[in-house]
């Protein structure tokens, strides 16, 4: 089965991307999904660039500019994030090496599934045939994470502060400050829902941005770094709690068996947050119809046959738990 290496949908090609996709990542009309470097090219080249993914402390991310040919700078302008999974060492989490295409299909059913704004992303392959996402930087005057516009840092609660924040303080602040807070809060709740489906427990502060748009209104970025954590990581929780699930103890919900959610609980947080009743059982009652899509998408996707068959079985599960099905 060949498909592109961006939306999934069937093509021509191996290792390549349909027309459209490769104009939107790449600004080219055609683009080979090999990347004219070596896994020994990328750790000579970017030590001073190796960062560590929020995830799981085990992804690189590399920054990259393409202007004809690929470069790695050191500094200035760039126009590509590469993340490629660190094969030097052994890996505490599950499946690492699914990572980068784990990350590459949960951005895509969160754009095509439940139409969420996502940042413009690929997967690729080194010429050593290494795994890796890509993703297109945005063009930005400003933006800034939730971290910073709450005002949470660590110096105010400690090392794990991008993981103390609640999803209702994150609405709050999108109802008063975006200037397009309706759409906003609906895109959010999305991938509120969205991250329960796939079972995404990193959706911390600092993966919520905030910039201004091609329009000057300051509003939500494009989401990014979205995947599902419970297929590497054991015990799972999601990053932030929500206020009404357990407000005593601000408890955060077990991602890896859904503990303390059902629909029920979805529509109380969209009330909570100002969202229309009949909007969001519109949306839950779509979603609820889409399982054998995400699937679809899931068979198409580079993960191994056996990260194929976990992400199926977590989404099935999760299908279960929120709308019965």
């Amino acid at each position: 089965m060949l498909v592109c290496h961006s939306c999934l949908q069937d093509i021509k090609a191996e290792n390549s991307f349909c027309t459209a996709c490769s104009l939107q990542v790449f600004g080219k009309r055609k683009m080979s999904a090999i990347l004219p470097l070596s896994t020994n090219d990328l750790a000579e080249k970017l030590p001073s660039q190796l960062q560590k993914n929020s995830l799981v402390g085990y992804q690189n991310k590399i920054y990259l500019k393409i202007n004809g040919t690929w470069t790695v700078p050191q500094w200035g302008a760039v126009s590509h994030l590469l993340k490629l999974p660190n094969t030097d060492r052994i890996s505490p989490y599950k499946l690492a090496a699914d990572m980068p295409a784990n990350e590459h299909l949960s951005m895509q059913i969160a754009k095509q599934i439940f139409d969420i704004p996502t940042a413009k992303c690929a997967f690729m392959y080194t010429e050593d045939k290494l795994p890796l996402y890509i993703t297109k930087l945005f063009d930005v005057s400003y933006a800034k994470d939730f971290a910073i516009l709450l005002d949470i840092t660590s110096d105010t609660h400690g090392e794990s502060y991008k993981y103390d924040g609640s999803y209702e303080e994150i609405a709050s602040y999108l109802a008063q400050k975006s200037e397009d807070n309706q759409t906003d809060l609906f895109n959010f709740f999305k991938s509120f829902v969205f991250n329960l489906v796939i079972r995404n427990g990193d959706a911390h502060l600092r993966n919520f941005s905030m910039y201004y748009n091609s329009q000057n209104l300051f509003t939500l970025t494009p989401f990014y770094d979205l995947l599902n954590t419970v297929l590497h990581i054991e015990g799972e929780t999601m990053a932030c709690y929500i206020d009404q699930a357990d407000k005593a103890n601000k408890r955060k919900i077990d991602i890896c068996s859904l503990n303390k959610m059902s629909k029920k609980k979805i529509l109380m947080f969209a009330t909570t947050i100002g969202l229309d009743s009949q909007k969001i059982n519109s949306f839950l009652d779509e979603i609820a119809g889409k399982k054998i899509l995400i699937f679809t998408l899931i068979d198409k996707s580079f993960l191994t046959d056996r990260a194929k068959q976990l992400y199926r079985n977590l989404v099935e599960d999760s299908y279960k738990a929120l709308f019965k099905l």
